[in-house]
């Protein structure tokens, strides 16, 4: 079985991250395009890591 061992984030989870700074987001078309690729990245991270399942 695998394992996924993350490094612990003084500001919760991501999606806590996002909904407590959505407005910002909203507001900042550079930050949204920055989310949507950082976003993209992890999606892909995931998918990696279950193909390996």
């Amino acid at each position: 079985p695998y394992m996924l061992i993350m490094e612990f984030m003084s500001y919760g989870t991501l999606r806590s991250f996002v909904q407590k700074h959505k407005d910002e987001l909203i507001a900042d078309p550079e930050l949204q395009s920055q989310f949507t690729i950082a976003s993209y990245h992890i999606a892909l991270a995931m998918e990696h890591l279950r193909s390996k399942m």
